[in-house]
């Protein structure tokens, strides 16, 4: 074989040095090669002679060239070895060295790696041979042999408590041969008989270049050729290798090549994979798309190919394993040379010669392992060696073309490959599409044709040599044109300031041989530059937020595209994320986070064992929380409000179980079951949103055999337990698909569901479909398919009509979505489509929340649904990791390290337009919290008519949040706060300069969320709310006025927050309140100051709370008649219009006379629906007829009117002074009792009657 170049040449090509650079030799002028390098500066190089050198050796940051006398001549590296005795890694490079540290012409000997990590149970070993640490040097034309890294596990006695146990201590390993973090450059070396835990000869990632390597005979658990995640594996022959350090376990004989989530930081292309011993040829995982590729993987025992199944983690071998067939693999015998000196090269008939990938283009001088030129025939060889010699003949058939008019066409063959172009060639030209023509001589390499008519021809051409006939190559004639069409990309949103891309990838031209010229033109916005402005994707900085628009025309060669039109809003963005830690005990381990406003839900306890979790119920303000447990097992709890529901049996954690449904009250510490398991039925994965819980239930569960429980066949059952003494049971699929009922074998990291519900909107996995039905009306529930596509689809979340899921008609799992406002007409879209695994996501409001990588350590990421630019991705501070990841609002938790963690985020982003204003700065929203995390104190967040789905935490902002008339009631019931969850929270320190004021707060668990804080809220309806309209915890004192709270369960909710011996007492000041209607009391607990409320027509108590003040308020017709205050230290009530009466200065017990009380439907109980009513007093003076809007009067007069404290001022009643035309037929002496009393509405006494005196 022919050398590249001379060793001097070498020297100097791979160092680049500099005129000044110096040239040491070792031992001539330096007696170790540590001294030289530890005496050279950058740009250097050091010549070892041949010898035996004893020794270790660190670059120490030093950009040099350490090189043997000629690396090219294998006797030279066989006689220049550096052996590192057995006392750790022979070379060392670990202070940032650049590919210009240059290591080459050695053989690499005896070491057995550095220690990095080392504790009590386990330690770390990296790099016998070679240790790349923080480094990317230039490691090539080595042999590396004979380097062991330490990997065993070994029995350890240790004392605990005066007790003697028997655990275990590990060591682990990488990189027999090499081990590398950086971006090296790993070439030309023979790499064999070295051992590591993972990567027996090489462990590689951060992007390193592994190409024209021979690796084989090295030992290994994973990988024992190469174990890679990162970089390039190109043109190398790893043959003979295994996983014999794990005979039973061990994965990738030859390779493991770990895609991860990003396809493109990993290619695997053209090398000759072959005869692994053990652990299978190539072990992937996380691959897509044609990152394996031209490579030749055959002889491997037990598989050529080996992956994991992602949900059971159990190898798949073969089957859909393997790659053979797809992107240019083969799985051929690649027939090598006989001879030892030539072993692993290529003989002639090989399959291997001229199969690599066609678009290969080898760098200017690059060769194979042996020096030879890269390519020599017209396609890279597969494999480190490129076959030099007889090639069999290979056909070319030209460039394709493309004509506008039937003209003469000659064909081109004459590219084709002779090896001996001076011998017998022979071509055939064979027409295979199109009208039929005539070539002039087929036989020729030009023959030449004239087409009929427009068209498309196309002709296989074949060549021989006398010898072999090649494989046929063709080429395509396209007479005509077809206009090509532009794609500018869709309408999108980005960060001002900031880069922003333009995508024209998507226009489209239907004559296959033409190259698009892109031609982009900017219509609007800012003057910007663009970058790459020919490209199909150019980009630009958008310094100023605005909207930016550009026409992009494509060109075919021929003719213009149409013009076509993208706009891009650059818009500044907030994002700032404040971390908490749900979990409290570093010793403990805790999964299976579920958040809910300031609630966390989550399972664990001191031990790993499940069958000692408990049930936490967290809140991350106050850091209260409760414990439930229920059974042996008790696992993946979900919480909305108050409300928590989990799986519980009992039994071993570890083996099939059947489960049952608990539903608890994070509240009161009560805890139901739901559903009891049998011995063959379970239920499981329980889901609760508002008053309604759905849950799995698996019928004829066999636990004795794991087959057949793993594919236990599911229904879609649920509750509404709106009356948790009698839940109404109903059914919403029957055997809708197969599923493990409790996940035994994955107890920890089961973090996917099979179904989710949204208020009234059930949705769910079958068979690998997507599903949803309405529960509304349990009597008929109909149901809907969300996304059949072919391949599965899975774990779906839902939020308002936003259904999210994981999706794999990809690759293994990309993120879908799906508005279904109209389950006639769902509107299907993507959300996170890309390399990789992205799974678990959650939604809730605008926001999805899903991991990148895989299911316990995966990168959490986050992205937005904007109103009109789709989706908007956005990273979080700090990239965080885990698994489980869950969204409530503002709040995202997720589990890392066997602990709970989470953040409070502030994101928003600002528009030129949008449905809510910031009327100080006069900025636009998509959404309310956006508008908020932009806001500063003192701003005034204007909000027009329509209904708002999502949640809003005020995040101790000084704002103001308003309607556009909160006095106006049309106002306010057009402009609706809905959703599910806890709606509108106060929890960060909120004072009353946070305002909130004019809405219709509706559908959720809590209306309105006071924890800790002290806001002002005014003119609001907060209604059906399925736990309390307004909840007041953690010590929170709000000031309420002018507010409508009905048909809640519970109107104000106001439970102490109680903690061993802290108790966080809960005020409030709530004025000018109605409250009636709610299924069971009207105000409850705490310490309440009501002044002019009118309380009635609740379920239960009126007011049932620790020490209420209650003046110029009216309590009746509460609790069936019965009882209506109740207080468990003395009340203080003065001017009130109490049923049963109670004692104090003013008060009366009397009919109030309202104008029209609201109704309970017949049906009994908390199932009963409630119609509002009339709470104005009436009288024979005026009274305000809410229907007609003005004033009137009626044949009787309530003995409220004129009857409050006379101390009070009148506030806004009508004063019915002289020239006052309501002075006609009444006088006012006396502020009224009730919600009215002291308003504008504030009913008044005729003119001949006085009352309350």
């Amino acid at each position: 074989m022919r050398r590249l170049i001379s060793a001097s040449l070498v020297v100097v090509a791979l160092a680049s040095c500099p005129a000044v650079a110096t040239i040491r030799n070792v031992p001539s002028e330096y007696s170790s090669i540590q001294q030289a390098i530890d005496a050279s500066t950058d740009g250097d190089t050091v010549i070892v002679a041949p010898g035996l050198y004893f020794e270790r050796i660190n670059f120490n940051g030093r950009n040099i060239v350490v090189t043997s006398t000629d690396p090219n001549d294998s006797r030279i590296v066989g006689y220049t070895i550096l052996n590192g005795e057995g006392e750790g890694s022979v070379v060392t490079f670990e202070n940032d060295e650049t590919n210009a540290a240059v290591l080459t012409g050695f053989t690499i000997t005896g070491g057995t790696g550095t220690l990095i990590y080392s504790y009590d149970y386990y330690s770390y070993t990296y790099g016998a041979g070679i240790m790349c640490r923080g480094a990317s040097p230039t490691i090539t034309r080595n042999v590396i042999t004979n380097n062991v890294a330490p990997y065993s596990e070994e029995q350890v006695e240790v004392q605990v408590d005066g007790g003697r146990y028997i655990t275990y201590r590990y060591e682990w390993s990488d990189g027999g041969g090499i081990y590398c973090s950086g971006s090296a450059i790993i070439s030309h070396n023979v790499i064999y008989n070295n051992s590591a835990e993972s990567g027996g000869g090489i462990y590689a990632g951060g992007y390193a270049t592994v190409t024209n390597n021979l690796i084989y005979n090295n030992t290994s658990a994973l990988g024992g050729g190469v174990y890679i995640y990162a970089g390039s594996l190109v043109n190398n022959t790893i043959v003979g290798n295994n996983t014999d350090l794990e005979p039973e376990s061990g994965r990738g004989g030859n390779v493991v090549a770990s895609f991860g989530y990003d396809y493109e930081r990993l290619m695997v292309a053209n090398n000759l994979i072959c005869n692994a011993k053990s652990g299978g040829g190539l072990y992937w995982s996380y691959a897509g798309g044609d990152v394996l590729r031209f490579n030749n993987v055959w002889g491997n025992t037990p598989s050529n190919y080996v992956t994991q199944d992602p949900r059971t983690y159990e190898n798949i071998i073969g089957q859909e394993a393997d790659w053979t067939g797809r992107h240019g693999n083969i799985s051929q015998d690649p027939v090598f040379l006989t001879s030892w000196s030539k072993r692993y090269h290529l003989d002639p008939s090989s399959p291997c010669v001229s199969a690599g990938d066609p678009n290969f283009v080898p760098r200017p001088g690059e060769t194979d392992i042996d020096g030879d030129p890269r390519v020599y025939a017209l396609r890279v060889d597969i494999g480190a060696d490129e076959h030099i010699g007889y090639v069999k003949p290979l056909a070319y058939a030209g460039d394709d073309h493309h004509i506008l008019t039937p003209e003469p066409v000659t064909l081109d063959g004459t590219g084709s490959y002779f090896s001996d172009p001076a011998g017998p060639t022979t071509f055939q030209w064979t027409q295979t599409l199109g009208a039929a023509v005539e070539l002039d001589d087929a036989a020729a390499g030009r023959p030449v044709f004239t087409p009929p008519a427009e068209g498309w021809y196309k002709f296989d051409l074949v060549v021989a040599d006398g010898q072999y006939t090649s494989a046929p190559d063709t080429v395509l004639v396209v007479v005509g044109n077809e206009r090509p069409v532009a794609d500018a990309g869709s309408n999108s949103l980005r960060e001002a300031p900031g880069g922003a891309m333009l995508d024209g990838s998507k226009s489209a031209d239907a004559d296959p041989p033409d190259e698009l010229i892109y031609t982009w033109k900017q219509l609007e916005g800012p003057p910007v530059e663009l970058f790459e402005p020919d490209s199909a994707t150019p980009y630009f900085r958008c310094e100023q937020a605005g909207i930016y628009a550009f026409e992009l025309t494509v060109h075919d060669g021929f003719v213009d595209s149409e013009p076509d039109v993208v706009k891009i809003e650059a818009a500044p963005f907030t994002r700032s994320a404040e971390p908490f830690a749900v979990t409290q005990d570093a010793d403990g381990y805790f999964f299976y986070p579920a958040v809910s406003g300031t609630s966390v839900a989550y399972v664990g306890f001191e031990d790993y064992d499940p069958s000692s979790w408990e049930v936490f119920c967290a809140d991350t303000q106050t850091g209260v929380f409760r414990t439930f447990d229920t059974g042996t097992v008790n696992t993946k709890p979900k919480i909305d409000g108050s409300l928590v529901v989990w799986a519980s049996g009992s039994g071993s954690y570890y083996n099939p179980i059947c489960t049952s449904v608990y539903l608890a009250d994070m509240v009161t510490g009560e805890s139901v079951v739901l559903r009891r398991a049998t011995q063959t039925e379970s239920y499981g994965y329980p889901i609760v949103s508002g008053n309604k819980v759905v849950w799995l239930r698996h019928r004829e569960v066999d636990t004795s055999n794991e087959t057949r429980y793993l594919e236990s066949t599911y229904d879609i059952c649920g509750a509404d337990v709106t009356d948790l003494a009698h839940p109404v049971y109903f059914t919403v699929a029957e055997e809708v698909g197969q599923g493990v009922p409790y996940p035994f074998d994955n107890y920890t990291e089961a973090h996917e569901g099979f179904v989710d519900i949204c208020g009234d909107t059930v949705v769910w996995e079958a068979n690998g479909d997507i599903y949803g039905a309405d529960v509304s009306d349990l009597s008929r529930i109909p149901v809907f398919a969300i996304c059949t596509a072919a391949e599965r689809q899975y774990d779906p979340a839902i939020s308002g009509n936003l259904v999210v899921w994981t999706d794999e008609r990809n690759d293994i799992g990309d993120i879908y979505g799906a508005d279904i406002s109209d389950p006639n007409h769902v509107r299907e879209f993507e959300v996170a489509v890309e390399g990789g695994w992205q799974l678990q996501a959650d939604v809730d409001g605008p926001t999805i929340v899903y991991s990148s990588g895989d299911t316990w350590s995966g990168n959490i990421r986050m992205c937005c649904v904007t109103r009109e630019y789709g989706i908007v991705d956005f990273y979080l501070p700090d990239y965080p990791y885990g698994g489980g990841p869950e969204v409530s609002g503002s709040t995202i938790t997720w589990v890392y390290s066997y602990g709970i963690t989470g953040i409070r985020l502030d994101f928003g982003y600002s528009l030129m337009s949008g449905p809510i204003k910031n009327a100080t700065s006069g900025s636009h929203h998509d959404y309310i919290q956006h508008a908020i995390a932009r806001a500063q104190d003192g701003d005034v967040i204007l909000l027009q008519p329509g209904v708002y789905d999502e949640k809003i935490r005020f995040a101790g902002r000084k704002v103001t949040i308003t309607s556009s008339d909160p006095e106006d009631p049309a106002v306010r019931a057009a402009t609706v706060i809905a959703g599910a969850g806890p709606l509108v929270t106060f929890a960060d320190g909120e004072t009353a300069d946070s305002l909130f004021t004019g809405f219709t707060v509706a559908g959720g668990t809590f209306g309105i969320l006071c924890n800790g804080a002290k806001p002002t809220i005014s003119y609001c309806d907060v209604m059906d709310n399925c736990a309390a309209g307004i909840k007041v915890w953690g010590g929170a004192e709000p000031v309420v006025s002018c507010c409508d709270i009905s048909a809640n369960r519970i109107g104000m909710e106001m439970w102490a927050d109680v903690s061993g011996r802290r108790i966080q007492r809960n005020y409030g000041t709530f004025t000018n309140c109605l409250i009636t209607g709610n299924r069971e009391s009207g105000v409850l607990g705490g310490y309440p100051n009501l002044v002019n409320c009118t309380i009635a027509d609740n379920f239960g108590l009126g007011v049932s709370s620790v020490a209420p003040v209650l003046t110029n308020c009216i309590v009746y017709f509460n609790n069936g008649d019965g009882v209506n205050l109740d207080s468990r230290q003395q009340a203080t009530v003065t001017y009130c219009d109490i049923q049963g009466g109670w004692p104090g200065e003013g008060n009366i017990d009397a009919d109030p006379l309202f104008i029209a009380r609201g109704q309970w439907s017949e049906s009994s109980g908390l199932d009963a629906i409630w119609t509002p009513g009339d709470y104005h007093l009436s009288s024979e003076g005026w009274y305000w007829d809410t229907l007609q809007g003005s004033w009137t009067w009626g044949d009787q007069t309530s003995p409220c009117i004129d009857a409050g404290d006379p101390s009070m001022p009148l506030g806004q009643e009508a004063s019915c002074e002289a020239g006052d035309p309501l002075s006609e037929r009444a006088v006012n002496g006396r502020i009224n009792m009730g919600a009215y009393g002291g308003t504008v509405e504030a009913s008044l006494a005729p003119r001949n009657t006085a009352y309350g005196q």
